[in-house]
């Protein structure tokens, strides 16, 4: 009646509900595991085709690029900070039937990690989320793990006081609403490729290529490489190793 279309997921044994629905995704397993794994890529195709699509409705901004000659990154870095729920993963999440949490992360991600962290580079994560995933993917990556942090701006703020740390001289990658004061605390706030409009420019100053989860980390520190082999950005003196 109100001209909207119906899209279901199941399984095989889920006729009943095939039959109500428009459109219907129906896996050919009996293994809830394997039907919500099917189900979790298909969510986050119609997402992503629904978000490009209503950016193009609301003909959305797209991200600026640096004015000729103006090039908006630090000269001096002395601290990567990132969030972890769509900027290390692609902020899906698996549920099983005990109600333990699963994600997706990405190896080339973690990749890109050791080699910053072989050049000296300090990095941390800042999650709002307490959840043991967080914790092990931070063990894995040797990143000091900061979780079950209400308000990051402030968390952030009396951190780089205490440490007189220029924030200026400070990274830190976001995706969504909740990380919108801890980007504008630091110096070169940065977005993910997928990030919502409310933490796109003018709030981030660079927007990654690559979507959460899927490359924008390795796209991050490729770029904090190449500037650093080049000369055009330098390690700060007050260097440490990212515990808060």
């Amino acid at each position: 009646e109100m001209g909207l279309i119906c899209i279901g997921f199941t399984g095989e044994r889920g006729a009943q509900m095939a039959a109500r629905c428009d459109l219907c995704f129906q896996v050919p397993s009996r293994r809830t595991a394997r039907i919500q794994e099917a189900h979790l890529t298909l969510c986050h195709a119609l997402c992503g085709l629904s978000d490009a699509l209503l950016a193009a409705q609301a003909k959305l901004p797209a991200p600026p690029t640096p004015k000729s000659g103006a090039d908006p990154w630090p000269k001096r870095l002395a601290l990567v900070v990132f969030d972890f729920d769509g900027v290390m993963t692609d902020n899906g999440v698996l549920v099983d039937q005990s109600a333990r949490e699963a994600v997706r992360c990405n190896r080339s991600d973690g990749w890109g990690v050791g080699l910053l962290r072989k050049a000296g580079v300090p990095m941390a994560v800042v999650s709002t989320e307490a959840n043991p995933v967080v914790a092990a993917r931070c063990a894995k990556l040797k990143l000091a793990c900061h979780q079950d942090i209400r308000d990051k701006a402030l968390y952030l703020k009396r951190y780089l006081k205490q440490q007189r740390i220029k924030p200026a001289e400070v990274i830190f990658v976001g995706n969504d609403h909740n990380d919108l004061g801890a980007l504008k605390a630091v110096g070169f706030p940065v977005v993910v490729g997928d990030a919502h409009p409310s933490v796109l420019p003018p709030v981030a100053k660079w927007v990654l290529k690559h979507p959460g989860g899927h490359g924008a980390v390795r796209e991050l520190c490729d770029e904090v490489l190449a500037r650093l082999q080049a000369g055009r950005l330098r390690l700060s003196r007050r260097r440490h190793d990212g515990r808060f």
